[in-house]
């Protein structure tokens, strides 16, 4: 699927999901984010720059602190040193993320874990190569409202199949529903008035007409 079509889907969903009431993150929640990533490639690919790489993710937590992932980012921006050639390519990842802090919090950091496939030009032979990585992240989500939230971080990737170490700083705002309710705070029970009965006859001394 191409990234406008991809895109554009992901933002009809942010715009549905503005009729849901207002619900907590948390286990249940699904986060829908648009994104940018800025792709610092390895030296062995001989690009002249790196690429700047708009993507979509979705996540559902799984708990109140766990959450699993799946992004798509499309490569852009990004030519051949050699023969100033434009590269093309996408990625595709599944990460696990571990958020500190608890529900309703404004900032959660977190860090992730996960693997993603790359389909990416070459800057010297024609075709793409296709690569496996291992991720490691971190960052931090600042909840602007309980749905909405904007989220800045960095990630390593490690290429298993050439052997080599690239960095991914990346940000993106988005939208957090469907998780569990807040649960309101139980109103305290009702004190039972307590008072004095001198003569034991049911009636309270300050309104017992024969309080003897």
């Amino acid at each position: 699927m191409k990234l406008k079509n991809t895109l554009g889907l992901a933002i009809g969903s942010l715009v549905a999901a503005t009729s849901f009431g207002v619900l907590a993150q948390g286990q249940g929640a699904v986060e829908i984010e648009g994104n940018v990533t800025k792709q610092y490639y390895d030296s062995e690919r001989n690009f002249k720059n790196d690429g700047t790489n708009p993507g979509v993710r979705l996540g559902y937590f799984l708990t109140d602190d766990v959450s699993l992932d799946l992004g798509y980012n499309e490569t852009h921006n990004a030519r051949g040193e050699v023969f100033n050639k434009d590269i093309k390519g996408s990625k595709a990842k599944l990460d696990a993320t571990y958020h500190f802090g608890t529900v309703g919090d404004a900032l959660r950091p977190y860090v992730s874990a996960g693997f993603a496939h790359e389909s990416l030009g070459q800057a010297t032979r024609s075709g793409r190569d296709h690569s496996t990585f291992a991720n490691v992240g971190a960052g931090a989500k600042w909840y602007i409202t309980d749905m909405f939230y904007a989220r800045a971080g960095v990630e390593a990737q490690y290429n298993i199949d050439q052997g080599d170490t690239e960095w991914a700083p990346s940000v993106g705002v988005g939208l957090n529903f469907g998780g569990s309710p807040k649960q309101a705070e139980a109103a305290p029970a009702p004190v039972a008035e307590v008072c004095s009965d001198s003569d034991n006859d049911g009636v309270c001394d300050n309104v017992d007409k024969c309080p003897d």
